[in-house]
C-alpha cells in the first residue's frame, strides 16, 4: 500500500510511520513529493493518474469545497479521513493511534475498490464510505 500523508498531517507522522511499516507499505508526505503551493486538485489529480495511492488526511472540509469534491469524486484515490477528534492530538499521539490500528485500515482499504472513502473514527469502527 503507499500512503499519501495530506499537509495537515505531520511530515513526521508520515516518515515515523513508514519507518515501522516498511517494505511492505510506502508512507509519504505530500511536502516530500509536491511543492507547498501545489493546489489540492492539483496534487489530487496527479496521484490519482499514477493510481493505487490512498491518502490520509484531517481534511474534512473537502465536502465544503465543490471544486476539490469535484475532483477527489472524479479520482482513483482511496482517501482516508480521520475524523475531528484526531485533530485534537498531538502528532505523537497520531501516530501511536494510527500504529494501533495500521493492520484494520489496510485491510480496509485492500479490500475496497478505489474512490472509496473510509471514515476513521478515534475510536469505534471505521466505516466505509462510496463517492
Amino acid at each position: 500500500m503507499r500512503v499519501m500523508v495530506d499537509h495537515n498531517m505531520s511530515p513526521r507522522l508520515a516518515r515515523a510511520i513508514n519507518i515501522l511499516v516498511e517494505p511492505l507499505h510506502r508512507v509519504e508526505h505530500l511536502r516530500d513529493k509536491f511543492p507547498t503551493s501545489t493546489s489540492d486538485t492539483e496534487w489530487i489529480r496527479q496521484l490519482s493518474s499514477e493510481g493505487e495511492w490512498v491518502v490520509f488526511t484531517l481534511d474534512n472540509n473537502i465536502h465544503r469545497r465543490p471544486h476539490e469534491l469535484r475532483e477527489l469524486n472524479k479520482s482513483n484515490l482511496r482517501v482516508c479521513f480521520f475524523l475531528s477528534a484526531w485533530s485534537g492530538k498531538t502528532p505523537i499521539e497520531r501516530t501511536y493511534r494510527i500504529l494501533k490500528r495500521w493492520d484494520e485500515i489496510v485491510e480496509l482499504v485492500e479490500a475496497s475498490r478505489p474512490s472509496t472513502s473510509l471514515l476513521i473514527p478515534i475510536q469505534g469502527a471505521i466505516r466505509r464510505n462510496v463517492r
